[in-house]
């Protein structure tokens, strides 16, 4: 059976280390910003260092930014995810020097935009409340009040380092025969790679700009324009036999159905699939999912 995928094939591409360690994002990576139904979650907490550093000239901020990215199926659990991206960086900024342009350029870490963004304010006792910030200047703000304040509170005085954890979370819907392709994929990567969900792991903490996000997910197809019309309804229609049958081919790729024999399917380069999967999967992309055979562009 093949492995159904949205997403280039992991074992062909020879040169993952060396994408690794020069910050290159490999094609295979999830998209980050290619779906428009998609929650942000914003958190500042000051957290525990188990030694200060009395030796400092001057107190710093350490911040620890954390960007996290998680896809979820529509209408699944939400313990049911697809890690696209966690990455961790550390930023030392000097109490002195704290500024709102400082905030600005770690902002700029952030692969994605930060429009709309749900802000977390977590309280002593445990409880948490949002507050929704309509745009990229409310955070920044919010950011800067909460290094001011973590900097003004009594206990902080005298310190030489206040730590102070920054979690921007990025939470993805996507469509459930989508997020079915991914899981399969990567289920069947690991099938045929022992070390794969470490080379994965490893990808997704490498930090991405948004530049090169968008570049990444234009070049790789998954931010593209449809497939025309015309290209669409000329597919070729094909009908289901034995012979297709001992060839495995008696799945289709996007939604992992059966295929009823004797009944007409579409067939791409590489495979068949369910008409309505396919036109589908073309009105958002002319790209193949499976081989990304390039169909005319609407």
């Amino acid at each position: 059976m093949q492995t159904p995928t949205f997403l280039p094939p992991f074992d062909s591409h020879d040169n993952y280390f060396v994408q690794a360690s020069s910050q290159q994002t490999p094609t295979w990576l999830p998209p980050l910003n290619s779906h428009d139904n998609h929650h942000i979650q914003v958190s500042a907490r000051q957290i525990r260092l188990l030694q200060d550093d009395p030796r400092l000239p001057l107190s710093q901020f350490l911040i620890e930014l954390n960007v996290i990215v998680d896809f979820y199926s529509q209408g699944k659990s939400v313990d049911h995810r697809f890690q696209g991206l966690c990455t961790w960086k550390t930023i030392c900024i000097p109490c002195d020097s704290l500024s709102r342009q400082m905030i600005c350029e770690i902002m700029h870490e952030v692969p994605f935009p930060l429009r709309r963004v749900h802000w977390e304010d977590r309280e002593l006792d445990g409880n948490s409340s949002n507050t929704l910030l309509e745009d990229e200047d409310a955070l920044i703000e919010r950011v800067l009040n909460s290094l001011c304040s973590m900097r003004d509170k009594p206990y902080n005085s005298g310190r030489k380092v206040l730590p102070l954890q920054l979690e921007i979370k990025k939470n993805v819907t996507i469509p459930r025969y989508e997020f079915k392709a991914w899981t399969c994929w990567y289920d069947g990567q690991k099938s045929l790679n022992v070390d794969f969900e470490r080379y994965y792991q490893r990808a997704i903490s490498v930090p991405r700009s948004l530049m090169e996000s968008d570049q990444s997910e234009i070049a790789s197809g998954f931010r593209s324009i449809p497939a025309t019309r015309s290209a669409i309804e000329a597919l070729e229609m094909v009908r289901v036999d034995e012979s297709d049958v001992c060839k495995e081919l008696y799945l289709c790729p996007i939604c992992q159905e059966e295929f009823l024999m004797g009944s007409k399917f579409v067939r791409m380069p590489c495979s068949m699939f369910h008409r309505e999967c396919i036109t589908r999967w073309l009105k958002g992309s002319h790209l193949c999912p499976l081989c990304r055979f390039v169909m005319p562009q609407g």
